[in-house]
């Protein structure tokens, strides 16, 4: 069982905006932190594309008030549009901004 400190992630996902941001062709990107249902939370970032709000996040069990338990390695991506929320998992985080950054070209090049 692998225990990983909150701020530390937190962190870490914050350094990581900077490279992704370049990788890919996102409006805007920030960090992302929500509470789930009992014990759980989703730690990921916030994706802004096309007017619209993407959350790309792993699960994680509180384990104390700072220390936090991995779930699954499966990176969720949640769109939410007109009250309803899709989900999609990816075994990797570059699959995942891969899919979503693919989806918005195709989007473009269709308007054009």
């Amino acid at each position: 069982m692998k225990i990983c400190m909150r701020n530390q992630l937190i962190e870490n996902l914050k350094s990581t905006i900077p490279r992704l941001s370049n990788k890919y062709h996102f409006d805007s990107m920030t960090t992302y932190l929500t509470k789930g249902q009992a014990d759980s939370l989703y730690i990921g970032y916030q994706i802004n594309l096309n007017t619209k709000d993407y959350y790309v996040y792993l699960p994680y069990m509180r384990y104390s008030e700072e220390a936090l338990i991995p779930l699954t390695p499966i990176w969720t991506l949640e769109s939410k549009s007109n009250n309803t929320s899709s989900f999609r998992g990816y075994d990797h985080l570059d699959n995942c901004l891969n899919a979503l950054d693919k989806s918005s070209s195709q989007r473009i090049n269709r308007a054009i």
